[in-house]
C-alpha cells in the first residue's frame, strides 16, 4: 500500500480571477498556433492509434533516437511518476542535484525511497538508484553548459539518471540521443506557451520504455494530444522565432531586479518577508512564486512577462519602500 504524502505546492491559476500570472514559466509569446491547429484537426469520434507508434517515429527520427525509446506522457509529472514506480523500491536510494522538481519528490516518496538533496554548484555525490538533475534548474536557472562532459559523474554514481530537460529548448537546444541508462525528459508545452496541454515525452533505453510502456492504460494520450505532440518538429520554428525577444524581455527584467540573468524565462529574486510580498502582490493583482517549497523562503519566481514587466517592477517596489 502507498503511504498518504500530501500534494506539492505548485504556482499557477489557482482560481478564476484575472490576474497578472508571474509564476507560471511559459513562452509569454504563446500559444503556438500551429500545435493550437493541430489539436482542434483531431478526430475525436475515433480511438487514437493504441501504440501511437506514428508520433513516436516522428519525435524519434528528431531526437536521432528510435521509435521504441520514445514514451509519450500527459504531462511529466506523470511520466515522472512511472519511472519511479518502475524503477525504485522501498529503500532505494535518490539523489536529487539542487532541489527536485515536487512531483518527483512525492512519487519518490510514495516508492518508500530515500531521497537526499545535494548542492548543484559542488555536489556531493554518493551511490543511489536513481539521480534527478534538472537542466536548467528550477527555480535557479543554474544550467550545465557542457552537459555531455558534465554529466559523465552523475552517471558514474547511479543506476539511473532522469534529466528533466523542462526549459532546454529556451537555451535553444535541441536534445540528442539517450543511453539505457540515461532518461531525458520532455515538456514542450513550457517553450510553446502551451503548459495546459499536458504535453511530454521521455527519450530513455528500450529496456526502461518497455517498463514505462508497462505501466500505461491503453489509450491514454488523448487524440488531440497525440496530434499536438506529432506536429512538434514542424512547430520549432515557433521557438525559433519567439526565443530572442523571450530572452531580450527576461535580460532586461533581471537588469532591473539586479538578479542574475540565465537565459531562460525565470528569475530566482531575493525577497525578504517573501511570504507577505507574495500576498501583497496578489492582492495588487500580480500572482508570484513563493520559493519556500524549494528551500528558499526568502526568495520568490517571477517569469518576464513583456510589456507587464514593468507593472511587478512598480508594485515589487511598493511593498519594500524606497
Amino acid at each position: 500500500m502507498f503511504p498518504l504524502i500530501a500534494r506539492a505546492h505548485h504556482g499557477g491559476k489557482q482560481d478564476q480571477s484575472q490576474m497578472l500570472d508571474f509564476s507560471v514559466n511559459s513562452n509569454p509569446l504563446g500559444p503556438s498556433p500551429l500545435l493550437l491547429e493541430a489539436w482542434h484537426r483531431a478526430d475525436l469520434r475515433e480511438y487514437p492509434e493504441p501504440a501511437y507508434l506514428q508520433t513516436r517515429t516522428v519525435l524519434a527520427d528528431w531526437h536521432q533516437v528510435r521509435a521504441n525509446q520514445v514514451v509519450l506522457g500527459v504531462g511529466a509529472s506523470e511520466l515522472m511518476y512511472r519511472i519511479c514506480f518502475a524503477l525504485l523500491e522501498a529503500g532505494d536510494e535518490v539523489l536529487s542535484i539542487g532541489s527536485p522538481f515536487g512531483e518527483f519528490a512525492r512519487a519518490a516518496g510514495l516508492c518508500k525511497a530515500n531521497l537526499t538533496i545535494t548542492d548543484r554548484q559542488n555536489p556531493a555525490l554518493k551511490k543511489v538508484r536513481l539521480l534527478y538533475l534538472s537542466n536548467p534548474h528550477n527555480p535557479s536557472g543554474h544550467h550545465f553548459a557542457d552537459l555531455e562532459v558534465d554529466l559523465a559523474p552523475f552517471l558514474d554514481c547511479a543506476d539511473y539518471v532522469l534529466l528533466d530537460e523542462a526549459y532546454l529548448p529556451f537555451l535553444g537546444v535541441h536534445p540528442l540521443g539517450t543511453s539505457e541508462r540515461l532518461i531525458r525528459l520532455q515538456s514542450p508545452g513550457k517553450a510553446h506557451g502551451l503548459v495546459g496541454m499536458r504535453m511530454a515525452y521521455a527519450l530513455c533505453g528500450e529496456k526502461v520504455a518497455a517498463q514505462l510502456y508497462n505501466l500505461q492504460s491503453a489509450w491514454h494520450i488523448p487524440a488531440s494530444l497525440d496530434l499536438v505532440l506529432r506536429a512538434l518538429p514542424e512547430a520549432q520554428g515557433f521557438v525559433d522565432q519567439t526565443l530572442p525577444l523571450v530572452q531580450a524581455s527576461a535580460r532586461k527584467l533581471a537588469d532591473r531586479l539586479e538578479v542574475p540573468f540565465q537565459g531562460v524565462p525565470f528569475l530566482l529574486v531575493p525577497a525578504p518577508r517573501a511570504s507577505e510580498l507574495t500576498a501583497f502582490l496578489q492582492s495588487e493583482g500580480i500572482r508570484v512564486r513563493d520559493c519556500a517549497s524549494y528551500g528558499h523562503p526568502d526568495f520568490i519566481r517571477v517569469s518576464t512577462q513583456l510589456e507587464h514587466d514593468a507593472r511587478f517592477i512598480q508594485e515589487f517596489r511598493r511593498f519594500y519602500g524606497p
